[in-house]
């Protein structure tokens, strides 16, 4: 039956799985990050006259405080859901959208040293546990602007570096990004893994939403993200305006 092994894969997703390098990868050193720096004005006429954007610094919340201001609770996601549960420290790994492809440790590493450096997330169990994804998660983390900007860049080659993968070393995914309108910026890693039978493939996104320098993210099947991202980031920047840069 198509649901059991529906459930089996998204266990898999969220555990993790070792690495068994497809061929097709680009190689990690091909990649470039984007950069977003913009050209100087080399004439007077060409200076802004607009006001100038807000001082970049870093902000002061604790771990704890983002547990309590960032990850909103399940009443705001509706009555299908309970938690959040099992809240922890620190902006969570990448580990489940480079499963078993040959660029993974590399971008795990680089994931790790450019991740906002204060983080928390929690997990929302559904009431029903036979819904095809009965468990999702959202993420909060605070950093400079500059730095947050440029993890989102560096998130965005993710899919060219590991385009492919296998989930459960069985299960053929397809990675792919797709830019959003949230926040100052907004990002979809979108996973698309084909299960046994006929059927569409089961479609699994981690959403970023960037506003200044706090990152929210949000994993679910990609209707969840639509509806629950939103919440969350709503829900961070209001407890959190004034203490975060750009926020």
């Amino acid at each position: 039956m198509r649901k059991p092994v529906v459930l089996l894969a998204l266990v898999a997703l969220i555990a993790g799985c070792s690495d068994d390098p497809p061929k097709e990868d680009i190689p990690i050193d091909q990649v470039v990050v984007p950069t977003t720096a913009s050209a100087v004005p080399t004439t007077a006429s060409a200076v802004p006259t607009t006001s100038a954007a807000p001082a970049d610094f870093a902000p002061k919340v604790s771990e704890g405080a983002l547990r309590t201001k960032a990850i909103p609770p399940s009443a705001l996601l509706g009555s299908d859901w309970k938690g959040p549960a099992k809240l922890s420290k620190g902006f969570p790994a990448i580990d489940r959208y480079v499963q078993n492809c040959s660029q993974s440790s590399t971008l795990k590493s680089r994931h790790e040293s450019l991740k906002p450096p204060t983080g928390a997330y929690g997990f929302y169990d559904n009431v029903d546990e036979n819904t095809s994804l009965n468990q999702v998660s959202t993420a909060a983390g605070v950093d400079t602007i500059a730095r947050a900007s440029a993890f989102l860049d560096f998130l965005r080659t993710v899919p060219q570096a590991c385009p492919t993968g296998k989930a459960l070393d069985k299960f053929p995914y397809r990675l792919t990004a797709e830019d959003g309108t949230g926040g100052d910026e907004e990002l979809r890693l979108r996973m698309s893994i084909t299960l046994p039978g006929p059927g569409e493939p089961l479609v699994i996104d981690m959403g970023y939403v960037r506003t200044g320098g706090l990152v929210i993210s949000f994993y679910g099947e990609s209707r969840q993200v639509d509806e629950y991202l939103p919440i969350a980031t709503e829900f961070a920047t209001g407890n959190l305006a004034g203490t975060v840069a750009g926020v």
